[in-house]
């Protein structure tokens, strides 16, 4: 049923005089379609004020990223007819548009993240403790990477729209798995993903840059919805001060001095094990010591032997690292480079480990990146100087695995292990890259 009340621009002279009292039922579409250069979303609301009528349909639409969005009113002398509209229009928009959930309704405490927030303004120069400003910086990595990988108008993105995302994303790598990368399921699966999770496509969609059609691009879009995650859970604190924020992150830390022992231990350490064909160096910031942390609490079960070893991830990661420890690798990162399976990985190497920190495709190094020295329980390690990428747990009765360098192999050693429980981070290097 089509609605009846004609929509009318909130700009035009001939809009009617109306003050909102009340709102409700809102509800939030978007739509992308790579191939046909689309990417809309829609805002529907139910208003109730005072003027020239009681009651209107507000709805706002526009491409998405795309400045001054269209502004409507319907208009209506009874909630009756407004509502009879509202459905008829909300039915039309759902044959194309899929829903985004803004919050979690039923929840006590709704958790939701807010795509365009950027934190609260903290001034770091004038913070004097250090463990502060870290914590300062790393929400300021994590909220801006969001803020320039999802741009919209939307508003607040929930924990089940983050999941919704990864269940279309766990479809499209069984169809990697499978090799049926072709044809017209994978490019609606990657519409679907779009719709759900909203994605600033520019005036024109590059359609092989946003196709999800191998391992890298999923990965990726992962990588995204990790980040979502970890905002999510730090959402309630995003608008507090840096102590609160400290405090919910549930891991205590510790700024060693420059002068301490531990730190020209761990100084020479990271400059003594640089890679020989790695041609950068360090410039160390600081070194925090991680007293206390989630899992700390359940290392080395087993009571095996222990290294110390690198590992190193993009500064927008390290928020998620601190809340959920380091975790196992999705089955999908095997087929992007992971030559040993789906484990964690790590390096003896500094400088392995700090490519990580900005990545090996192009990225860029920032001012302050991030490496951690962790103690990996890797008690009796199975050698192997050739991949092994089928790998979901070191083979028995061994705990861990040991990529060896080799003539026309591996240029560097790298340890693997497969549970989460095997590893505790220690230290946390502040570095810049230097030539």
């Amino acid at each position: 049923m089509a609605t009846k009340a004609k929509a009318i621009r909130l700009s035009n002279s001939s809009s009617p005089n109306f003050n909102t009292v009340k709102s409700w039922d809102r509800n939030v579409l978007n739509c992308a379609d790579l191939s046909a250069n689309s990417n809309k979303f829609f805002i529907m609301e139910k208003q109730e004020g005072k003027g020239d009528y009681p009651y209107r349909i507000y709805t706002e639409y526009g491409r998405m990223g795309k400045p001054n969005p269209t502004k409507e009113g319907r208009y209506y002398h009874s909630e009756y007819e407004m509502d009879s509209d509202y459905d008829s229009l909300y039915n039309e928009k759902k044959r194309k548009y899929k829903d985004i959930i803004v919050d979690d309704v039923g929840s006590s405490a709704p958790t939701q993240v807010d795509v365009k927030c950027k934190t609260k303004k903290e001034n770091l120069s004038e913070v004097k403790d250090k463990v502060l400003k870290l914590i300062g910086k790393l929400y300021q990595n994590a909220t801006s990477y969001l803020v320039k990988s999802i741009d919209t108008p939307l508003g607040k993105l929930s924990a089940t729209q983050v999941a919704k995302g990864l269940e279309i994303l766990t479809q499209i790598e069984h169809m990697l798995d499978r090799g049926t990368t072709t044809g017209m399921e994978v490019e609606r699966l990657s519409n679907e993903f779009y719709s759900y999770i909203p994605v600033t496509f520019g005036s024109r969609v590059d359609y092989r840059r946003f196709i999800i059609d191998d391992y890298v691009k999923l990965n990726d879009r992962k990588d995204l919805l990790g980040v979502m995650s970890s905002v999510v859970q730090a959402q309630s604190t995003l608008e507090q001060n840096l102590e609160q924020k400290y405090k919910s992150l549930k891991i205590k830390l510790q700024a060693l001095s420059s002068r301490s022992k531990e730190y020209k231990r761990l100084s020479d350490f990271v400059q003594s094990s640089k890679g020989h064909n790695h041609h950068f160096g360090f410039d160390i910031k600081e070194i925090f010591e991680v007293q206390d942390m989630v899992n700390h609490d359940r290392f080395n079960p087993k009571k095996v032997e222990i290294m110390e070893l690198f590992h190193g991830s993009r500064n927008e990661n390290i928020l998620s690292i601190m809340q959920n420890g380091l975790k196992i690798k999705p089955a999908s990162a095997v087929h992007t480079g992971s030559m040993f399976g789906g484990g964690i990985y790590f390096a003896s190497q500094s400088t392995k480990s700090a490519n990580y920190c900005w990545g090996f495709n192009g990225g860029v190094a920032s001012d302050e990146n991030y490496l951690f020295v962790c103690e990996v329980a890797t008690g009796k390690i199975k050698d192997y100087t050739y991949a092994q990428p089928h790998l979901t747990a070191a083979p028995r009765p061994y705990n861990s695995v040991r990529g060896v360098k080799s003539p026309g192999g591996l240029i560097h050693d790298e340890y693997i292990i497969y549970n989460e429980n095997q590893v505790k981070i220690k230290y946390i290097i502040e570095f810049k890259k230097t030539r």
